[in-house]
């Protein structure tokens, strides 16, 4: 029974962080600080998604942070060249895959 209202609670919450939006679309339509965020949002969970995948890079044991050096060096130049977050994610995600199970390892 407990698990039926576990259930109920994560669906309402899914419901009410689906649903809240597009019931305070006129509220929230002119405001400032909404502007502000839709602009510096993407770019600061792109920038925390470095932050965690850099965290644990060790620089003295094999394969020394190479294909993370690498691959972080390929996110800068595709960001700047095409200014595309889905190739700037994707495409080194692509590149790392293949250096830590073909090249390097």
């Amino acid at each position: 029974m407990i698990s039926f209202w576990i259930v109920v609670t994560a669906t309402l919450a899914t419901m009410l962080t689906r649903f809240l939006p597009l019931v305070l679309n006129e509220v929230f339509k002119k405001t400032k600080w909404l502007d502000y965020l839709s602009k510096v949002l993407p770019m600061a969970s792109f920038g925390l998604l470095v932050v965690y995948s850099l965290q644990h890079l060790s620089f003295v044991s094999s394969p020394y942070g190479i294909p993370e050096v690498i691959c972080l060096g390929l996110v800068i130049l595709l960001q700047l060249k095409f200014n595309n977050i889905l190739l700037s994610i994707f495409g080194p995600t692509f590149v790392y895959i293949i250096l830590m199970n073909f090249i390097l390892i």
